[in-house]
Formats: structure tokens, sequence, C-alpha cells
């Protein structure tokens, strides 16, 4: 192609000619690279605060490997708008803006900067943040948190095109959650810990108004104690009455238990059973048990070889006369 003089004057020399060179590009190219076009040229921009936009090398694995984005860099690497290089450490491939004065000629590509400038400045600062991360060898402390992770968070995943940005949020939000969940069994435990004071104090007050009371009760009680000795000396003796009763009523049930556990043995255990009575005679030698044991005896005969009677000093038993 060949360009007049009248066109290049009228396109405003290199400058001009080189907007409307990237211009035609951008018009031609399908809606996919179009959003492609502005993100590409995005990230290779610097937006300044006080100063001009300035054109910014970076990797090209940065910019992502989808085929949008690499029919970008072959229309714009033809038409001599972007270049290409490597970086003098890591030899990775490397692409800028071929003429800085693209950024202040290209009218489209301005309003792009002016209306993503704030977009830009905090992908930058992603990437600065994600860069210091990664070189202390990504400590849980460097990560984001509160409102740069909140604002981070808000950013459209398809202008994070660095895998180390990504890994990077990731991270971030990974140890928020973590860090929202061990606040959350704290404050849980806290509010535990509340609950169990207040029980104690509230318990306290009660046992305390409680011990009161029955100091008082207590005070009336030895009072009252005073004044009828005699009804609780009786009171006294009918205790002692009724625990004598008691324990005759146990050696009764006691007396009746081995009476019942002989009659039962009889047939398995004729030796036993003959035993079994024989203690329920010595313990209280009485018909019940006299019948106990003559009934052990009689309704085995035979069966009864050998039996260690024990000795007894009480009257001797029918049975046995």
């Amino acid at each position: 192609r060949v360009l007049r003089v009248e066109t290049y004057q009228r396109l405003g020399g290199v400058a001009g000619a080189l907007a409307a060179r990237a211009e035609s590009i951008y018009s031609e190219a399908p809606e996919p690279e179009r959003v492609a076009i502005r993100r590409v040229f995005g990230a290779m921009s610097d937006p300044g605060e006080e100063r001009p936009d300035l054109r910014r090398r970076i990797a090209m694995a940065d910019l992502g490997t989808d085929p949008e984005t690499q029919r970008v860099l072959d229309r714009f690497g033809e038409a001599r708008l972007i270049t290409f290089d490597r970086d003098p450490v890591s030899r990775e491939p490397t692409v800028e803006v071929a003429h800085e004065a693209l950024l202040r000629e290209w009218p489209r590509l301005g309003e792009w900067l002016e209306e993503d400038r704030e977009l830009l400045r905090s992908i930058e600062r992603l990437a600065n943040a994600a860069a210091a991360w990664d070189e202390a060898g990504r400590q849980v402390s460097d990560l984001l948190r509160g409102g740069r992770l909140a604002q981070a968070l808000d950013l459209p995943t398809e202008v994070i095109t660095r895998a180390r940005d990504r890994d990077f949020l990731e991270a971030s939000r990974v140890q928020a959650e973590r860090d929202r969940e061990t606040e959350r069994r704290r404050v849980a435990r806290l509010r535990r810990l509340n609950v169990v004071v207040s029980v104690a104090l509230v318990a306290a007050l009660v046992a305390g108004a409680i011990a009161v009371v029955q100091r008082n009760q207590a005070q009336d009680a030895s009072d009252e104690a005073e004044a009828s000795a005699q009804s609780a000396q009786q009171a006294t003796d009918e205790a002692e009455a009724s625990e004598q009763r008691a324990e005759e009523l146990q050696a009764e049930a006691e007396l009746a238990a081995l009476i019942s556990r002989s009659e039962s043995l009889v047939g398995e255990q004729p030796e036993v059973a003959v035993l079994l009575a024989l203690e329920a005679y010595r313990r209280d030698p009485g018909p019940s048990s006299a019948a106990a044991v003559l009934g052990a005896l009689s309704a085995a005969p035979g069966k009864v070889s050998n039996v260690d009677l024990p000795v007894n000093e009480g009257p001797p038993c029918p049975a046995f006369d």
C-alpha cells in the first residue's frame, strides 16, 4: 500500500497514521476480538495519575492463551503497532506498544484508558501484591484481607489473566474464610463462657440466699428443738424401734430366700439344698426352717451321700431325731 503525502498529513503525521491503522484493525475485528483488544492494550498501558499514560512491557503469558488474544497479538504485530522481545533475565517472551504516541493519539484507546483507569490500577495493585507474595515464599501473612480483598474479589475474572494473580486471590479468599470460621468459633466460645459465668453468678446469688434462709431456719429449728427435747427423744426411740424392725424384716427376707433357694435346688443339687436348709435352721430354728431341712432330705433320698453339717449350738433339728 502507498500512503500519499496529503493523506499522511491529513492523518496527522506518524502518530495519526498509527492511530488510523489501529482503528482500522479494531473496526474490522469481530466483537470477541474487540473485547480482547481493549484488555490487551489496557494491560500494556501504565495509567498515570499526575502524568501522561505510559506504555508497559509485559510477559505474553500474562495476557492469556485464548484464541482471541492470540489473533489480536498477531494482527497488531503484523501492523507493527506492538513489538515482541524477551525478558533479559527470564528469557520469557514479552510484548509492548511499539509507539507510546499511540496511547495519546488513538482516541478510542484514550477513552478506554480513561474509563478503565481505576480498574487498571486495581489490577496493577493486585499484580504487585501477588508478586511480593510469590517472592516471599507465599506466606499467609502476605495475603489480602479486609477491604483490599473485597476490592480484588470485585474485579471481573476475565481481566485477571496472570496465573500467579489468580492463585494469590484464591489463596486470600480461602484464608479469609478460614479466618472468619476461626473468629466465629472464638465468638461462640466467648458466648458460651459468658453463659457459664452468668449461670455461675446466678447460682452463687441463689446459694447465698438459700444459705441465709437455711441459717434462719436452722436457728428456728434449734429453738424448737430445745423447746421440744422430749419429743425429739421419743422420735429417737421410735427410730431405733423402726431400725430394729427393719433388721428383723431383713433377717426374715434372707431366711425366706435361703428356704426358697433350697427348695429350688433339691432336684439338681441336693447337697447344696440341704446345706442351705441347715443354714436357714441355724439362723432361725423354727418350724419353717425345720420343714425345709426335712424336705431337702426327703425329696431326694439316697442322693445325699456326704454333707458337712455345720456345727449348731442351738436346739437339734427335728429332721435328725
